[in-house]
């Protein structure tokens, strides 16, 4: 008896090394196919929706009819925008003889923060063609084209060298305003990285698609992960929309603001925007 009770206590200590043992190995399996569809989605998401110099790089547009003009547009795009989509905008300002200066902010820096790099080029090249214009209207497109000028005036603000810009600033346009909770308002992270999952799908698959079976988990993934490390290990902690929603608050009010939404916004509903106005 004793015996074969030792042998069964000696069996079950197996048995437990033996389930302990397997725990492991399919739990680092397990670590190892997150990090590896990490990196799938990091490499993607930073391929397709990072700088490049095509897209990404300021361009003022002029030509003779408009080199005298008393006003100057700038024009921001929206998130995964490109110079072709903007075309028709710009040609409308040439038309009326309005010289312009057009940026895009890649994705990539509009979730993860801006360059400041970037700002400061885009502030020097307006510096510049502003030097004999008495006027300087915004065209803002969505989040990104807010969160954009929402860079510059703190840059400007914070450099005598280009306060001149400031008094020179006689409207806004929010074309398709930005979408901001309210302060009160606590948004979960994973809320945060599926309400974004929606443009960057749409740009990886470069199509008005905002829902795909395979890249739209892993891409909810991928920002959840980077999420949880910029709200609780880096020491800029702000999420964009948060960032927005400040800027909004030290805008000038001085500024007249259009606003501009259409009816067929998939992305931000016009119901949304008429609830949210009164937060700008």
């Amino acid at each position: 008896m004793v015996i074969h009770f030792h042998c069964n206590r000696k069996e079950e200590k197996k048995t437990h090394i033996d389930n302990v043992i397997m725990f492991i190995y399919l739990f680092t399996i397990f670590v190892l196919i997150l990090v590896l569809l990490y990196k799938l989605a990091d490499q993607n998401f930073t391929r397709t929706l990072a700088f490049n110099s095509d897209e990404h790089t300021p361009v003022y547009t002029s030509d003779e009819s408009s080199s005298s003009s008393s006003d100057l547009v700038c024009v921001f795009g929206w998130v995964g925008s490109t110079r072709r989509q903007l075309r028709r905008l710009l040609e409308f300002y040439a038309e009326n003889r309005i010289p312009t200066i057009s940026w895009i902010n890649p994705m990539h820096n509009y979730i993860f923060d801006i360059d400041p790099n970037h700002i400061e080029q885009l502030a020097h090249l307006l510096l510049d063609k502003s030097q004999h214009v008495k006027r300087i209207f915004l065209h803002l497109h969505s989040n990104n084209g807010t969160l954009t000028f929402g860079h510059l005036f703190v840059f400007i603000q914070k450099h005598d060298k280009y306060r001149v810009l400031h008094d020179k600033i006689h409207g806004i346009i929010f074309d398709s305003a930005p979408f901001v909770v309210h302060k009160k308002t606590s948004r979960w992270l994973l809320g945060t990285a599926i309400g974004n999952s929606r443009a960057a799908v749409s740009i990886l698959l470069n199509r008005a698609q905002y829902f795909h079976f395979f890249w739209t988990p892993l891409i909810i993934f991928y920002l959840l992960i980077r999420f949880i490390f910029k709200r609780y290990f880096s020491s800029d902690n702000l999420l964009a929309e948060e960032k927005i929603r400040q800027f909004l608050t030290i805008m000038p009010i001085h500024v007249k603001q259009l606003f501009i939404y259409s009816q067929g916004d998939r992305l931000i509903p016009p119901k949304i925007i008429g609830r949210k106005k009164c937060l700008y």
